[in-house]
């Protein structure tokens, strides 16, 4: 009887500790610390495919990811005081789609396509506009003025409140819409 008992108390504990276990899910591959690896360029139209993959340069940025669906983004810039801005964060419903809601409504929320959510390596696009000169520009600078430098040292020298070296200046540069990819790895 006494084995009997123990056996029964034994089985009682692990069936108690069995129905004890936590029902929340894991967290998602996406929370925790992330840490800008790269910020490139991507998908461009064909008349600007010379700056695919391009990289842009930045401060630093860092991105904490939290369980209770907030975040923090820290953005350093050079030569100005970096930015700490707290807010909100959700999967749209397609689950591929982050929306960044800050805190201060100053700034609008921001949407990414994830494009990678791996244990350590989170990947993550925008649509982005700047100005780039085409690839038949680049080239025409190259047999223009011998190099590419050299182009660019030529277009440097213009004047944008002159309206002619401003006219040359709209000719080779033009507004572009593509893909700002962020690459972020594991911080913690």
């Amino acid at each position: 009887m006494k084995h009997f008992l123990q056996t029964a108390l034994v089985a009682f504990s692990f069936i108690f500790i069995a129905s004890c276990s936590s029902d929340d899910p894991e967290p998602p591959h996406i929370v925790g610390a992330w840490t800008l690896e790269a910020l490139n360029g991507i998908n461009f139209p064909d008349a600007y495919s010379a700056w695919e993959e391009v990289g842009y340069t930045t401060a630093g940025y860092d991105l904490e990811i939290n369980n209770d669906g907030t975040f923090v983004e820290r953005i350093k810039r050079t030569g100005q005081s970096s930015l700490v801005l707290p807010g909100t964060w959700e999967f749209e419903e397609d689950g591929e789609d982050l929306v960044l809601t800050f805190d201060d409504e100053d700034y609008d929320p921001e949407t990414y396509k994830v494009t990678k959510n791996e244990l350590d390596v989170l990947w993550f696009t925008t649509e982005y506009s700047d100005v780039f000169i085409s690839n038949a520009n680049l080239q025409k600078l190259i047999d223009d003025y011998g190099s590419i430098d050299d182009g660019y040292d030529y277009l440097n020298s213009l004047d944008a409140d002159d309206a002619n070296d401003l006219a040359i200046l709209q000719e080779y540069y033009q507004y572009v819409t593509f893909d700002l990819q962020y690459s972020l790895i594991r911080s913690e």
